[in-house]
């Protein structure tokens, strides 16, 4: 599903495990219930989609919306694993963009807890 053109696509109860969804627009798709698990949405146009019970949660503050995963977050275009983003040191992130440092140091902990949520339903 590289680059495919989702808006608005009712993809209700979906299994897009290891879905490859680099670069498609699922712009006001309704993804409820799906299941994302190790779906690729490297650059992936996620605005105003329904995610209500897929085992996915945004979560907006400031210039960006992160889209987190059990084992991955995508923060802008920036798409790596939950441990990566835990490892990551301020040169890394702020290489990311001018304003990456800023928003991570303010953002950190939240994003971080909620991809730790993912581990505690699955317990």
């Amino acid at each position: 599903l590289t680059d495919a053109d989702l808006t608005e696509a009712d993809l209700r109860r979906a299994n897009l495990t290891r879905a490859n969804l680099t670069e498609a627009n699922l712009t006001d798709a309704d993804l409820t219930e799906a299941n994302l698990t190790k779906a690729n949405l490297t650059g992936a146009n996620l605005t105003e989609a329904n995610l209500t019970g897929a085992n996915i949660i945004s979560y907006h503050s400031g210039l960006w919306t992160a889209y987190i995963q059990p084992k991955h977050i995508r923060i802008g275009c920036q798409y790596h694993t939950v441990e990566q983003w835990s490892s990551f040191d301020d040169e890394k992130i702020a290489a990311m963009h001018p304003f990456a440092l800023s928003y991570w140091r303010k953002n950190k902990a939240i994003i971080l807890a909620i991809a730790e949520s993912f581990k505690e339903e699955a317990a």
